[in-house]
């Protein structure tokens, strides 16, 4: 499948092991989850703080508002431009805030 597109409500885009998307994913408008289960990765978010790739699965995304690690390790990678980040799971959760 080349692109997925959301529409303009609650979508959540879910990868298991295995699955990749050739192309990217633009969740629109609402608020949208990214979630990837059961596999090694990097979130790599762009300084425009709403789109970026998943190494090995996709290409990339925009109009995200939620990433979800899943079970598998998960590393996020972004830019300096970002200020405030909000963690949550059972392991890594809490608040990051900018040092500028």
């Amino acid at each position: 499948m080349p692109n997925l597109l959301g529409g303009n409500r609650k979508d959540t885009f879910a990868f298991f092991t295995g699955g990749t998307l050739t192309g990217a994913i633009d969740g629109a408008s609402g608020q949208n989850t990214l979630r990837v289960e059961s596999t090694a990765h990097t979130f790599a978010i762009n300084s425009d703080q709403i789109t970026g790739v998943v190494t090995g699965l996709l290409t990339g995304f925009s109009n995200i508002r939620t990433l979800d690690g899943g079970t598998g390790t998960s590393q996020l990678n972004c830019s300096a431009a970002f200020t405030d980040w909000e963690l949550t799971g059972a392991d890594n959760s809490g608040k990051i805030k900018s040092s500028t």
